[in-house]
């Protein structure tokens, strides 16, 4: 398993983490995503949790995710609902609509399977190939 992040930082935090909760499957990788090659490698998912709004093009990183996903899996996009009551980061105007990542789903080749509001500050949309 592998978590990519462009921010030193970031993967440091989920390193010690790691360490804390005795966690010792998971490869960090800095990197940008769009940057990424996997070769011949395949990934069997993907989960993008609360990175579409830090990201400087969201609709880019939906359509690298989608060329690497294969058409039998699946990916979860995770984010905060610009509804939500805002107890943490980020502001309302920064957080991205269901319905904008879902737009950028579609453009992409993404078909949303399943939508769940997970609290009130974050929701979950699983998406994955069309043609699957």
């Amino acid at each position: 398993m592998y978590a990519i992040d462009r921010s030193a930082e970031a993967l440091s935090y989920l390193q010690g983490q790691m360490r804390q909760n005795a966690v010792k499957n998971i490869r960090c990788v800095m990197t940008d995503i769009l940057a990424l090659s996997l070769d011949d490698k395949q990934i069997s998912s993907a989960l993008l949790s609360m990175v579409l709004h830090h990201a400087d093009d969201p609709a880019a990183l939906i359509n690298k995710v989608a060329e690497l996903l294969p058409s039998s899996a699946r990916a979860v996009i995770a984010e905060f609902h610009p509804d939500g009551p805002t107890f943490s980061d980020p502001p309302r105007e920064a957080r991205l609509s269901p319905g904008q990542i879902t737009q950028w789903c579609q453009v992409a080749g993404l078909q949303v399977v399943h939508y769940a509001r997970q609290s009130d500050e974050h929701y979950m949309l699983t998406v994955q190939q069309r043609n699957s």
